[in-house]
């Protein structure tokens, strides 16, 4: 795309497999997927007109698809911090903050429809982001459904390097929030 460029129409038959670029202050909606589904990531509009971010879709598990823009490292799903108890394998959005950190913005994506024994609530799903060892958490609150084409919100931190789609247990939060050590493995056993 060019500076002050637009697009539109975007689908999941119209749509980038590969990565955009967006350089400037305004808010972006990344046209990125799959190359037969359209996983858009928006972010709210950067504070410099030199912010430069890069993102493209990597569909499969973040644990055994490589991140080609971080030496193809791994970003294992097991690997969770503070109250996100599993992540789901079905992709990632990859993050390039190429100038600027990102820090602050506010990012929404479109997700694949979610199943499996983790992702029963929406209410209990959140955006989490790669921070080079974890997965963290980046939401507030849960997805607008469990479909296909749902939305899931969070604010951007510095450090992260990958955007994905995870999960909360309020009971197992609840278990350790009146002192007992919650088991991990149980909201991680079935991802």
């Amino acid at each position: 795309m060019l500076f002050r460029s637009n697009y539109s129409g975007a689908s999941d038959a119209n749509h980038i497999n590969g990565y955009v670029k967006k350089i400037g202050s305004q808010g972006f909606t990344f046209p990125v997927g799959s190359g037969t589904d359209l996983r858009t990531l928006q972010i709210s509009a950067p504070a410099s007109s030199t912010s430069e971010y890069a993102v493209a879709w990597l569909g499969g598990n973040p644990g055994s698809t490589p991140d080609p823009t971080n030496s193809n490292q791994l970003h294992a799903t097991t690997a969770v911090s503070g109250t996100i108890m599993a992540v789901s394998p079905v992709g990632q959005w990859d993050w390039v903050p190429v100038d600027g950190t990102g820090e602050g913005l506010t990012v929404t994506v479109s997700i694949p429809a979610l199943t499996g024994d983790s992702f029963t609530s929406a209410a209990d799903v959140r955006l989490v982001g790669w921070n080079g060892s974890a997965w963290v958490n980046l939401g507030t609150s849960g997805a607008s459904g469990l479909t296909e084409n749902s939305t899931l919100s969070g604010t951007m931190i510095a450090g992260i390097q990958a955007i994905g789609i995870g999960v909360v247990s309020n009971v197992l939060a609840q278990i350790g929030n009146e002192g007992d050590s919650p088991n991990t493995e149980i909201g991680r056993a079935h991802v």
